[in-house]
């Protein structure tokens, strides 16, 4: 952590804040090389679990991540891009109107946005937000829709399950799963498998859509 909110608030660390400004200046204030770099860093990438021993380091220490639920628009929008087909979602990126096609991802979000609390101090998931992901048909009729362009109908196409769960892990939540996660998740899939291989995946995606990593800045 090196920068400051304002010049009340000195930088934890003033060398490296230096460096930053006049690495952007020499590069013509390229804010993409300053954002990558950034982003790339150890720093940036720490996790929120701490693994050393004994008490859990203070704040002002950045040891680890500090765990921030995400906003109405975060979330609703993480939500979108998250079920969406992960291939079409990679080219779009990528593509010359990623721009617009962002722009109509950012309108979309906003109805859904507009039923998530606003989170505050101290949060937790409300009742009314478990029941929205449990009972609105929006969920069930976009999040979990299943067609070309969604992640469902990209998933259905992968017979090995370990695959799947796999590609799921990596499209919702941009990581590898754990031996224990595709065990659990493993067995799901073959019990519920039986009453329908598409309701088994759309119920696999909801619980990962749903879950606290995903609503979570980690």
């Amino acid at each position: 952590m090196a920068t400051s909110r304002h010049s009340a608030n000195s930088p934890s660390h003033p060398e490296l804040l230096e460096w930053l400004a006049r690495d952007l200046a020499e590069s013509g204030y390229d804010l993409k090389r300053l954002i990558r770099g950034i982003v790339l860093s150890d720093a940036y990438a720490i996790s929120s679990r701490f693994a050393g021993e004994g008490e859990m380091p203070g704040a002002e220490t950045f040891a680890v991540a500090s765990v921030r639920v995400l906003t109405p628009r975060q979330y609703s929008l993480s939500l979108l891009v998250a079920s969406a087909n992960p291939d079409q979602a990679s080219q779009q990126v990528l593509s010359a109107e990623w721009a617009k096609r962002r722009e109509q991802l950012e309108n979309e979000s906003n109805g859904l946005a507009g039923q998530i609390e606003l989170p505050g101090v101290n949060f937790q998931v409300s009742v009314d937000e478990a029941l929205l992901f449990s009972n609105n048909d929006k969920i069930q009729n976009s999040l979990l829709k299943d067609s070309t362009e969604s992640l469902v109908g990209t998933l259905k196409s992968i017979s090995d399950r370990r695959q799947l769960i796999g590609r799921a892990f990596e499209a919702m939540l941009s990581r590898a799963p754990d031996a224990d996660e595709v065990a659990v998740f493993e067995a799901f899939l073959t019990k519920r498998e039986k009453a329908g291989r598409v309701a088994a995946i759309q119920q696999m995606v909801w619980a990962l859509l749903t879950s606290p990593e995903l609503r979570f800045n980690y």
